[in-house]
């Protein structure tokens, strides 16, 4: 399995080399994506309404999904606050199984 490297600049996927598969991590911005639609979802918020709330356009959330585009931890922060988390909530990768 090859390297995936996100925009936001680190690998996130091992080769297997050294005898592990089993942690195969996602790029920063489908985390932060996950994340979002998690919360949103909770709170009954569409993702227009996040972005509206946030200060940015849905266009610009959706950017961010794709990786198009790289926010600051102020951004993330803002986007966070709105939802009712941290922005540490919205970077931290939640266990797969």
């Amino acid at each position: 399995m090859a390297n995936r490297t996100a925009r936001w600049g680190r690998a996130v996927v091992g080769d297997g080399c050294f005898g592990y598969d089993a942690a195969v991590k996602r790029v920063p911005n489908e985390v932060v994506e996950a994340n979002v639609r998690r919360y949103a979802l909770a709170k009954q918020m569409s993702l227009d309404a996040v972005a509206r709330a946030s200060g940015i356009s849905t266009e610009r959330l959706l950017a961010i999904f794709r990786g198009d585009f790289d926010p600051d931890l102020g951004l993330i922060g803002q986007i966070a606050e709105v939802l009712g988390v941290t922005a540490s909530d919205l970077l931290a990768e939640r266990d797969l199984n």
